[in-house]
């Protein structure tokens, strides 16, 4: 991304950061036996798909295409 120049990088790269903070939230929560509600974490993963993958990463997708 930065070797060509995409104008979202810094913003990718906090979304990114945030997903892994949420993650190892998950996990820190799991390994004190106060797991969240599975609903919780499937919500959390679908978001990430729909939102992130689908949308942010296919826009980075198209920019590096005109490259």
């Amino acid at each position: 991304m930065e070797k060509i120049g995409f104008h979202g990088l810094e913003a990718h790269k906090k979304s990114h950061a945030a997903f892994a903070e949420q993650a190892a939230d998950y996990l820190h929560r799991y390994k004190k036996g106060t797991a969240p509600a599975s609903y919780e974490v499937t919500h959390f993963l679908m978001d990430w798909i729909t939102q992130h993958i689908k949308r942010e990463d296919m826009e980075y997708a198209k920019f590096a295409g005109k490259k």
